[in-house]
């Protein structure tokens, strides 16, 4: 098995004076970044991967992963980049947090956020070693990467959904009013009928489990003819919560559905408050939710991308009948609106830009490499300067185990003047 390491790349698109064609864009290494474009940094004694990122207002990034240590032991993991690519050494143990003693890293994806005040949550299914169960955790850090100990008094929350044998928590979402939603799945109980759920938890600011959310915090929901599981969520300004994800009976469909702030279901939304349907006959699952400006909603999975309206009907006016399936993938996207509209999304094997109404924007599409291997994309984010960062981590083949991507997009004006491509 691997080490960890962690690289940067920085590249560089360039335009023709205001007007962007295909011909007239090139795509360089930034090699002011770390002197070479991109940098790679060992954590962990074995393999490990990274899969999700968070830029801070200062431009430092924020990688959130899995590792194991020489103790055999699979822990999460958090590392901090200056905004040169360098080290931050001044966060956590020499620039690396982990999770805290007693909690095991469980392989599925774990999401970071950070809060307006700087904190740094991080939400995750995680293994109790005491209590030998799997839980949904959010565990939160100080600025500084050490563990918030004002945060439910011990720096993390967890919790269990009822008659659940097996929780799974997909994603994470961070409310206006600082609270947290997690989303996942809740497994049956083994010996009962197979019933997989969409379960959403919600905690309050300090750590505490919300009562205002369906009583206990915890919302169930499915029917014992299907399975339904969670991918995505999304909160709206007004506090609703979007959740996206797949359904299964005999084939998969996209799933999905909106609750109230209260966690009941809001029927005003979709039918009778869900929107389930299915394109084809695999590869149907939301795992990216994201809203423009007029509070239409995009969402992606299974290397497709729709939109909806605010009360969650497809929109057919959206790229071609409602579908945009030009992303290079069948498999997971993640989607980042711009101030524009426009958005981007990452897939597998790369970044891709499309238009606010959905078609390609063939100024820019670029493939996610680390010295000369392709990376398999994970997530992308973007700095308050318009670059975008995307990470991952590089194919079997590749010498390093995980990777970000840090793309400069930039357009020349008339006069010479930088645009950024946040407002292109």
């Amino acid at each position: 098995m691997r080490s960890l390491a962690l690289s940067i790349i920085r590249l560089i698109t360039l335009s023709a004076l205001v007007v962007l064609v295909a011909s007239g864009n090139t795509v360089t290494l930034d090699t002011t970044f770390n002197n070479t474009g991109y940098r790679l940094e060992t954590v962990g004694t074995e393999q490990s991967t990274g899969h999700s990122l968070a830029i801070q207002s200062d431009g430092k990034t924020i990688v959130a992963g899995m590792t194991r240590t020489a103790a055999q032991t699979d822990q999460f993991v958090l590392i901090r980049l200056n905004a040169d690519g360098s080290l931050d050494t001044s966060f956590g143990d020499s620039g690396t947090a982990y999770s805290p003693k007693g909690v095991r890293a469980v392989g599925w994806s774990p999401k970071v956020l950070i809060q307006p005040d700087g904190k740094i949550l991080l939400g995750v299914t995680a293994w109790l070693t005491q209590q030998q169960t799997y839980v949904y955790m959010v565990i939160r850090y100080t600025h500084g990467g050490v563990l918030d100990l004002t945060f439910n008094n011990i720096g993390y929350a967890t919790a269990n959904v009822p008659n659940s044998f097996w929780d799974i928590c997909h994603s994470m979402a961070l409310g206006s009013d600082g609270k947290i939603v997690l989303v996942g799945t809740a497994l049956p109980t083994p010996g009962q009928m197979p019933d997989w759920d969409v379960a959403v938890v919600r905690f309050n600011s300090n750590g505490s489990i919300d009562p205002a959310f369906d009583t206990d915090g915890i919302v169930r929901l499915g029917n014992t003819i299907a399975d339904e599981e969670a991918f995505s969520v999304m909160i709206q300004p007004d506090g609703k919560i979007v959740v996206g994800g797949r359904e299964t009976t005999d084939r998969e469909k996209f799933l999905l559905t909106r609750l109230n702030v209260d966690g009941s279901v809001d029927t005003s939304f979709g039918t009778n408050g869900w929107n389930i349907f299915q394109i084809d006959f695999s590869n149907n699952n939301y795992t990216s939710l994201a809203r423009q400006s007029d509070g239409k909603l995009l969402a992606g999975g299974g290397g497709k991308i729709m939109r909806f309206s605010l009360d969650g009907v497809r929109d057919l006016s959206f790229a071609t009948n409602g579908l945009q399936s030009n992303t290079g993938t069948i498999e997971r996207v993640d989607i980042h609106v711009l101030p524009n509209d426009k958005f981007l999304v990452a897939t597998r094997y790369g970044v891709s830009r499309f238009m606010s109404e959905g078609a390609v924007d063939t100024h820019y599409s670029t493939q996610f490499r680390v010295s000369g291997h392709i990376c398999f994309t994970r997530s992308v984010a973007v700095q308050s300067d318009g670059k975008a960062v995307p990470g991952g981590w590089p194919a079997p083949t590749a010498t390093v185990s995980t990777a970000l991507l840090s793309l400069a997009f930039r357009r020349t004006a008339q006069k010479g003047s930088l645009i950024s491509t946040a407002t292109n």
